[in-house]
């Protein structure tokens, strides 16, 4: 774990597809449940976040939701 707060917890994970150290955030299921629409809107705006690429941002990897968890992968700075 390195880290946690009000919206999840964020873990230092491997990608084993690609033998890669990634952040690996999941986010609490009490805010999915309280926003219907929280997956589909996270899930859209990561769509988007992905395709950014600019010096001190993070590259977001993948991102998902797998029986009710929200996540998402990023590269570890």
């Amino acid at each position: 774990e390195l880290g946690r707060g009000g919206m999840g917890m964020v873990y230092r994970a491997e990608q084993t597809s690609l033998g890669r150290v990634v952040a690996f955030k999941v986010f609490n299921r009490r805010v999915v449940e309280e926003d219907a629409q929280f997956a589909e809107r996270f899930r859209a705006l990561a769509s988007k976040a992905g395709s950014l690429s600019y010096d001190g941002f993070a590259q977001l990897h993948e991102n998902g939701v797998e029986d009710g968890l929200v996540w998402y992968s990023m590269e570890l700075v």
